[in-house]
């Protein structure tokens, strides 16, 4: 007697072997799977008709012409994976490309905001991967401007039987958003009820899972329901909690291989570089000058003594304006090289003591979070009921609510005099007293007040009919009409630095008090004295007073709803010699509409450091039509077992685009023999600009000027070329130009100006199944060109294209950022401005190999799953000039991953797993070489700018008895950590989806079934 799970196991490996030939299961009907070696009377189970994903039409048999995975809870389960998002991320269409987990977005801009996860097919983008709930559209979910995705922390693991993937362009059946492919999620409908447990904790403490769901269902004359309810908690895994996490390094490397970073002659390690905190940034004017000449030029205070013990202060020759400083502060940031040649500083020898003293790590730092903590809640109710023959009613409900918390810290700084500025007495602040020279400064503290919190409510809601009819010239056909609603209302709440607490008192020659009538020009605070030279605000300890004066906290609010009514009938025409003719037609009207509403400091422009926005506000409306028709040819005949063609159409209208969008998709099922099969598709996509890409009010992110500006130290840079060296001359910018202060990137919507995406996507497999062994093996090529792709050029690009060009400084990319004239901070980039437009082209293309093999064996059935997908290209055409972006095997775009599973089915009580997960190589060698200085501190090193290829190992093993089944198991079994990198400043482990930031964990289920 066969187990659950090997029940389980034996039923995923039919489905995946008739997936494999082009299966496709139920989007409503649950259906019994029987494998090859059973007896032929029981394939009378299959039999029925159902609908398939990527489809309308009901089909008797499981041939698809697509290339479909499926993906089931229960291997979740049995693999240690927690959620939704983690069990579909493990698709080769997934993780051959970069993904929004937890870590990628908490560490970068994302769409949806903090805490949102979603899927990428095909590197394509999520908002081109469109996800169904039972075949039905499932409405976005998010905060900030930018959603317009489904967000996975919706919907639980326990409400899900499967998840199909149809890796194929099927906008055609669907409509906008399915460029990449479509996800399906099917919920369970069997009878009876569970209680499922689950614990994932590391071998080191941080980021915790726990899991507690139930679900109870049961089917009655005349209908069926079933509820299920869900709770998670992820805790947060913060930075201090790894150690290939807490301390970035330069990572850079001599010829000889030996290591090249600054030790830290404090801890006797390489120099960690994180982000430097804590220094008064000089701008020296002095003629005769006595600070280092290395930028940035940084006095540094000497908490410990270790600054005293190790190096000089400031000499002093006596020529006028020279730096003079309060006790316990000292220049750093320099070395030999960077103070020959100063008189002041003759016959004093320091190395590069001072290179490795820089305060670039504290404390804050080992606090921030990389995997946010999360917290989800989650109710979930389906119900049908016969209100006559062949008609019946159906709904389902789903609210869930996530709350996600990060941890961080920043910078935050302003402009003084000191005491005795320029000799005149220009600062009474107190704790500028003792700053004397012709030097102006800039305080620089740290604070770990850049923490947030955002809470997610989540509802949606169906209603539909579906029947048969069962006479007259429609006999046979059945229909559905649904209407679907859901809402996703988000805060976001964060921390913010009151931009009038600094701007107001920046370069100040009198106390706050006399300053704007004592109070602050937008909030009108009481103004507080801010001691900005005391060490201690610079190491992030200050007064309450203090805090309330700068700080606060404040909430912002998006909404977005979607509300659609779908129908379709669907049937067979009339009977053709090789099959019946089957054709479905059908329609959809949907209405979106966001609002997205920043907190009161965003609106009134007053937070520091970041930009002011206004209210992102929109609506789109879409019609459509789409019909049909599967054409069986040939049957039963040589070299023809099968020979069916399918083709679809829709047109679509959108009211805020011109153009009616008109696709198409023609799909060939050739099975030649019982043995071997070969699929193919050819179709179009049409995608109109989501409401983020029409209306978004700017989003900002920082961006390093070192990164984004090719004039940045321009004269000393070798790799330059004599086009952009040309541009950054007639521009006026100094060779030596290097500015720190970062830019300001604000991201925006693009309405009246973008025009909608098309698609072309061609698809071709073959599949064997030989007869001589429970195998089944299937290739299948992809290649999919999105014409007019709607995007957002990086701000290191927009800036490439200006002083690239020919045309400088006319150039339209050079109208889409802005620099500071010449004089104090002069010719920074302060700010870019990356709109989304419509770029020319992006084509994704490749390989999926897809294996099931079934072996008999003395312990049990040993049923091996093994798939990899490789990326031949990935590229962006930018514009009409060929600047092409190829991400190809580059950091998170890696170009084969793959994994092989391992299943003992044993005729006990207990089952064994094994899986591995490969991800390729990847480098960005020769895009660092073109973009990035190689040299450190001035000495020529080499970087390590490419990752190893990474395998992980899951073990694990499960119990069953009576109504219970345990599961326990290790994943991460080696403990294998991400990849070290360089990146010419800071490096170590890469941030990107792929990689695994937890460690070696144990993970425990405990299911009881009644």
């Amino acid at each position: 007697m066969k187990t659950r799970l090997g029940r389980r196991l034996m039923s995923s490996s039919a489905l995946a072997i008739a997936i494999s030939m082009g299966g496709a299961y139920a989007q409503d009907d649950s259906v019994e799977v029987t494998t090859i070696a059973e007896d032929s009377e029981d394939d009378a189970s299959v039999q029925d008709k159902v609908v398939v994903t990527g489809s309308r039409i009901a089909r008797n048999e499981f041939t698809s012409p697509v290339a479909i995975d499926v993906l089931t809870a229960d291997e979740a389960k049995i693999e240690g994976l927690g959620d939704v998002a983690a069990l579909l991320q493990t698709s080769t269409a997934a993780s051959g490309s970069s993904q929004i987990n937890g870590a990628v977005a908490n560490e970068f801009v994302s769409n949806g905001g903090t805490g949102a996860e979603t899927l990428s097919l095909r590197g394509l983008g999520a908002n081109r991967t469109l996800f169904l709930l039972n075949g039905r559209r499932a409405g976005p979910s998010g905060t900030r401007g930018s959603v317009s995705s489904f967000d996975l922390n919706s919907i639980p693991l326990a409400a899900v039987e499967r998840v199909e993937i149809l890796k194929d362009g099927a906008s055609a059946v669907y409509g906008s958003d399915a460029i990449a492919g479509v996800v399906n999620i099917i919920t369970r409908k069997e009878d009876g009820g569970t209680i499922d447990g689950y614990v994932s904790a590391p071998f080191e403490s941080g980021g915790e899972e726990f899991r507690l769901s139930g679900s109870y269902g049961k089917s009655f004359d005349r209908g069926s329901f079933r509820v299920t309810g869900d709770y998670f908690k992820r805790e947060i895994l913060a930075r201090g909690d790894r150690e290939y996490l807490d301390c970035n390094e330069a990572y850079a490397f001599n010829p000889d291989g030996s290591r090249a970073d600054v030790i830290d002659p404090r801890t006797g390690q390489f120099q960690c570089r994180d982000l430097l905190w804590g220094h008064i940034w000089i701008y020296d004017y002095a003629a005769d000058t006595n600070v280092p000449t290395t930028f940035p030029f940084l006095a540094q205070y000497d908490y410990d003594g270790s600054l005293a013990a190790n190096i000089p202060g400031y000499p002093s020759n006596g020529s006028p304006g020279q730096l003079q400083v309060p006790n316990g502060f000292f220049p750093i940031y320099y070395d030999q090289n960077d103070i020959s040649g100063l008189p002041a500083w003759n016959g004093i020898n320091v190395g590069t003591e001072p290179r490795g003293l820089v305060d670039y790590d504290h404390p804050f730092q080992n606090a921030e979070t990389l995997v946010p903590e999360v917290e989800r809640f989650t109710l979930m109710f389906e119900g049908e009921f016969e209100l006559a023959d062949n008609v019946t009613a159906y709904g389902e409900a789903l609210y869930n609510q996530r709350t996600t918390y990060s941890d961080s810290y920043r910078q935050f700084w302003s402009y003084h005099y000191g005491e005795n500025s320029f000799g005149g007495s220009t600062n009474p602040e107190p704790s500028a007293q003792g700053w004397i020279g012709d030097q102006w400064f800039s305080p620089t503290a740290i604070s770990d007040r850049a923490d947030e919190e955002v809470t997610v409510d989540y509802m949606r809601f169906v209603g539909g009919l579906r029947g048969e009819i069962n006479s007259g010239f429609l006999d046979g056909f059945s229909w559905d009409l649904a209407y679907q609603y859901s809402q996703s209302d988000g805060d976001y709440t964060e921390d913010f630095i009151y931009q009038d607490a600094i701007f107001d008192y920046n370069f100040q020659t009198s106390l706050c008090g006399a300053i704007n009538g004592g109070v602050t020009s937008v909030t009108g605070t009481p103004c507080v004295d801010v001691p900005w030279f005391d060490p201690e605000l610079l190491r992030g300890n200050y007064s309450q007073q203090v805090e309330d004066f700068l700080f606060t906290r404040e909430t912002g609010n998006t909404e977005y709803t979607q509300s659609s009514i779908e129908g379709y009938i669907s049937g067979p025409l009339f009977t053709l010699p090789a099959g019946e003719l089957g054709a479905a037609v059908g329609f959809l009207y949907q209405e979106d509409e966001i609002t997205d509403t920043p907190s009161g400091i965003v609106l009134a422009g007053n937070a520091w450091g970041a930009s002011s926005a206004g209210v992102t506000s929109g609506s789109q409306e879409q019609t459509a039509i789409y019909g049909e028709v599967e054409i069986p040819i040939l049957a039963d005949k040589p070299l023809a077992e099968s020979l069916t063609l399918t083709a679809s159409g829709r047109i679509t209208d959108i009211n805020t685009v011109d153009d009616q969008g008109e696709t198409y998709r023609v799909a060939l099922n050739w099975a030649l023999t019982p043995e071997f099969r070969i699929r193919a598709t050819q179709g179009t996509s049409f995608r109109a600009p989501g409401l983020f890409e029409l209306y978004l009010a700017d989003e900002t992110s920082f961006a390093r000027q070192g990164i984004i500006d090719p004039c940045f130290q321009w004269g000393s840079n070798t790799d330059i070329s004599p086009v952009v060296a040309a541009n950054c001359a007639a521009d006026g910018i100094p060779m030596d130009h290097a500015p720190a202060i970062s830019a300001d990137v604000f991201r925006g919507g693009g309405l009246g100006q973008l025009e909608p995406e098309t698609s072309d996507n061609f698809s071709a497999g073959v599949v064997w199944t030989p007869s001589f062994a429970d195998l089944s093996v299937a290739v299948d090529y992809f290649d999919i060109e999105i014409n007019d792709e709607i995007t957002t050029l990086s701000a290191q690009r927009i800036l490439q294209l200006c002083y690239t060009s020919d045309n400088f400084p006319n150039d339209p990319s050079c109208s889409r950022f802005d620099r500071n004239p010449a004089g104090p901070d002069g010719f920074r980039i302060t700010d870019v401005r990356a709109q989304f437009i419509n770029v020319a082209s992006q084509t994704n293309e490749g390989f999926d190999v897809t294996m099931r093999y079934n072996h008999e064996t003395p312990w049990g059935d040993l049923i091996v799953d093994a798939q990899a997908t490789h990326q031949i290209e990935a590229f962006t055409l930018l514009d009409g000039r060929g600047d092409l972006e190829d991400t190809n095997g580059e950091y998170g775009e890696p170009e084969t991953t793959g994994y092989i599973n391992f299943t003992l089915d044993t005729d006990t009580d207990w089952d064994f797993f094994w899986g591995i997960d490969y991800i390729g190589e990847t480098d960005q060698i020769e895009r660092n070489t073109d973009d990035l200085a190689q040299t450190l501190y001035g000495v020529p090193v080499s970087y390590k700018w490419f990752t190893e290829e990474v395998i992980y190992h899951t073990l694990s093993t499960e119990y069953t008895r009576d109504d219970w089944t345990f599961r326990v198991g290790v994943s991460n079994v080696f403990d294998e950590h991400p990849p070290a990198v360089s990146d010419a400043d800071s490096g170590n482990s890469l941030i990107v989806s792929q990689y695994d930031y937890l460690g070696r964990r144990v993970f425990l289920n405990l299911t009881k079934s009644f």
